[in-house]
């Protein structure tokens, strides 16, 4: 009977090697994704097995030459009843062993984002169910990034003393959820204002759409979704709109928002260009489609850090210009002073 249970245990511990050097993850990996503390038992217990097996070997075969036992290793029966004799040995703790390995093994990637962070940021921490919300929001905004983001400012009108500029602006970014098992969530704010000493009486602009589309990870996008059902007058007494965009991104999908407004705006004012996450390419596009020429030079301003370009852009009356960065991290944005120059002087 024991010598039946021991080949059972041979077979379980060869299946379970089998199904290890077929997954997809590295043993090494799994190795490292183990909890300290079940590294720091597996190890002994390893050479603990490895251990009694040499002994055993040694011990066998010192009591063959001590006994003076001829052919002790050649004998089939002899051969089998040591096999029968250490895996009876050695079989409860090797599939002990085998068990907790498997049970303790981790894979980060599969889990939860709750779970996970739960498990990095445990260290001396009883109850730190407000702490870990914190972090998720935190790593949802870091889980993230706008892979192309589109800028574009079209100069439609210029008052008569040449102060004030009408713009449209049409704002385009596809942000991208880097997770592969987690929906990224996000209730992100939208502010759009035009100042009141514009010196217009009446409308000063108008927002005319907030749309968002999403897309999975397999490629199927999903229905278009009008955030603003009507054109929004920004005028004096209420000059600015206010939105929340809720975000819904699938594991490894997209999903792309869009806005355009006008308004009346000083010429004085800079316009930044930016977001609050990481943007990995921002395309900055100036059409003048008035009859003046008008400057856009790169610019600064000490309440909001700003990165700067190295050229400037002069847009003659119908022509149009490109301005095109890389890595554009959260914490700044692109500033640009607009300047209006008579095409008669």
């Amino acid at each position: 009977m024991t010598n039946i249970v021991a080949w059972i245990a041979v077979a379980v511990l060869v299946g379970m090697a089998a199904a290890l050097v077929t997954q997809r993850v590295p043993i090494r990996d799994r190795w490292n994704n183990l909890p300290p503390s079940v590294k720091k038992a597996a190890k002994p217990l390893m050479w603990a097995i490895v251990t009694s097996i040499v002994l055993t070997v040694l011990a066998y075969y010192a009591a063959g030459a001590f006994f003076h036992v001829d052919h002790l290793s050649l004998a089939p029966e002899k051969v089998f009843s040591f096999i029968d004799a250490v895996l009876a040995g050695i079989v409860a703790f090797a599939l002990l062993g085998a068990f907790t390995f498997l049970a303790s093994v981790r894979r980060p990637e599969e889990e939860a984002l709750d779970d996970r962070i739960a498990f990095l940021y445990s260290a001396r921490r009883e109850d730190g169910h407000e702490f870990n919300k914190y972090l998720k929001e935190q790593v949802m905004l870091l889980g993230a990034c706008v892979t192309n983001g589109k800028f574009k400012y079209e100069y439609v009108e210029i008052s008569a003393d040449g102060k004030f500029l009408r713009t449209i602006a049409t704002m385009s970014m596809c942000i991208v959820n880097t997770m592969k098992h987690d929906t990224y969530r996000q209730t992100m704010p939208l502010k759009i204002s035009i100042p009141a000493t514009a010196g217009v009486i009446g409308t000063l602009g108008k927002v005319f759409y907030v749309q968002t589309r999403s897309r999975d990870g397999d490629g199927n996008y999903g229905d278009r979704v009008e955030l603003l059902p009507n054109v929004c007058l920004l005028t004096a007494s209420s000059n600015e709109y206010r939105t929340d965009i809720e975000l819904e991104i699938p594991p490894a999908g997209e999903l792309t928002y869009e806005y355009m407004f006008e308004g009346w705006e000083p010429a004085s004012r800079p316009d930044f260009s930016g977001a609050n996450r990481f943007i990995e390419r921002a395309e900055l596009e100036f059409v003048n489609s008035t009859t003046q020429i008008i400057h856009v030079d790169p610019t600064s301003d000490e309440s909001r850090p700003s990165i700067t370009i190295d050229r400037s852009v002069v847009l003659n009356p119908g022509e149009s210009s490109n301005v095109t960065i890389t890595a554009l991290p959260p914490s700044k944005v692109v500033a640009m002073a607009v300047s209006v120059h008579n095409s008669n002087a």
